[in-house]
């Protein structure tokens, strides 16, 4: 896949527990983050969002994240492996 996978969610939210169970299924491994104050540092406004991080240059110290949510994170659940 080539980006490491964040996965932002609550605890208590149905549609995060479908989510993480198609991670799971799927065998994507990814981080689990359900800090609040990180998520809107991050710009994540909607749950569950996964946000993927790949190298942004050659020397691969800075990362770039992508945040999927919504239809766009259906998709990607698709699509993936």
């Amino acid at each position: 896949m080539g980006s490491k996978v964040i996965f932002y969610h609550s605890l208590t939210c149905p549609s995060c527990a479908a989510v993480e169970m198609m991670l799971k299924k799927k065998g994507i491994e990814y981080t689990s983050c359900i800090d609040i104050e990180e998520m809107k540092a991050k710009g994540v406004k909607h749950i569950p969002t996964v946000g993927l991080l790949t190298p942004s240059n050659e020397q691969q110290e800075e990362q770039s994240e992508k945040l999927l949510f919504g239809p766009s994170l259906s998709q990607w659940l698709r699509e993936v492996k």
